[in-house]
């Protein structure tokens, strides 16, 4: 079975068209979606586990838009950073509870 996993992050674009439009009454969401693929990581592994963290970090970056920036005001800044963390977090959380299956499923 090929270990791959649907990093899902919530983008916010309310969050950057805030400082263009003022009127604006409803709050819009997309999702972006970014595959990391884990199949030749043994997570058992220290190494490897740190691989798989550095891969979901720059995917968390890509879908939340802090890749293709050099330079945002602040608090922008800081709303994709957030975004990035907590895509990091959900991320961990989905490899940590398909693990849990998978062991579970062994013994």
């Amino acid at each position: 079975m090929k270990k791959t996993f649907v990093l899902a992050a919530t983008a916010l674009l309310a969050v950057s068209l805030a400082g263009m439009a003022h009127a604006t009454t409803t709050v819009r969401r997309n999702v972006q979606q970014q595959v990391v693929s884990y199949g030749d990581l043994n997570l058992e592994n220290e190494v490897d586990a740190a691989t798989l963290l550095s891969r979901i970090e720059s995917a968390a970056r890509k879908v939340c838009g802090l890749d293709r920036v050099s330079f945002l005001p602040f608090a922008l800044q800081y709303e994709l950073q957030v975004c990035a963390n907590e895509a990091t977090a959900r991320a961990v959380n989905d490899v940590n509870a398909r693990r849990q299956i998978v062991l579970s499923n062994v013994e």
